[in-house]
């Protein structure tokens, strides 16, 4: 029996301009730890997702940063469970 999950994350970026502005890609793929931690533990046995995403300053202190992500859980009792996801975020540098 094991004892842990294990887990594969690769990432790429890419930053255009001076600013500090740039895009990115993730892919990750991970089997779920035996030592349970969360409710969906139970029931899901490994995860894999795919998402992008970009950030750009505005005014030079202004941070706009949006990311897409899409996965695929597989479950324990057979098939998977697939999901998307937008994130839009604003922010401050200082």
């Amino acid at each position: 029996m094991r004892d842990g999950g294990t887990s594969l994350v690769l990432s790429a970026r890419r930053f255009v301009g001076d600013d500090g502005a740039s895009v990115g890609a993730k892919l990750a793929t991970g089997s779920v730890p035996v030592e349970l931690r969360t409710p969906t533990d139970f029931t899901v046995r490994f995860s894999q997702a795919v998402s992008l995403d970009a950030k750009v300053y505005v005014l030079r202190h202004v941070v706009l940063a949006a990311e897409g992500e899409l996965g695929r859980d597989g479950l324990a009792a057979g098939g998977s469970a697939e999901y998307s996801a937008a994130r839009v975020g604003i922010g401050v540098r200082y």
